[in-house]
């Protein structure tokens, strides 16, 4: 099994999330994976700067998606 780190973006004031960036690095496990997502969001969130982020209202979520290899 590998899962995948999916990250999206939003906006409060926009109602809108932008297309989602998939990470195409596989992690070993949940945990790897939960706390990269956390890590990458905080990236994502400094690169975009303060003033982005309170004038659109923008926050991250993000999900570990697993893929069943068959």
């Amino acid at each position: 099994m590998k899962i995948f780190l999916v990250i999206y973006v939003c906006s409060i004031v926009g109602n809108t999330c932008m297309p989602p960036i998939k990470i195409d690095t596989p992690y070993k496990d949940s945990f790897d994976c939960h706390v990269d997502g956390y890590k990458k969001s905080v990236d994502i969130l400094e690169e975009m700067g303060r003033d982005e982020i309170n004038k659109y209202e923008i926050y991250t979520k993000f999900t570990c998606e697993k893929l069943l290899e068959t």
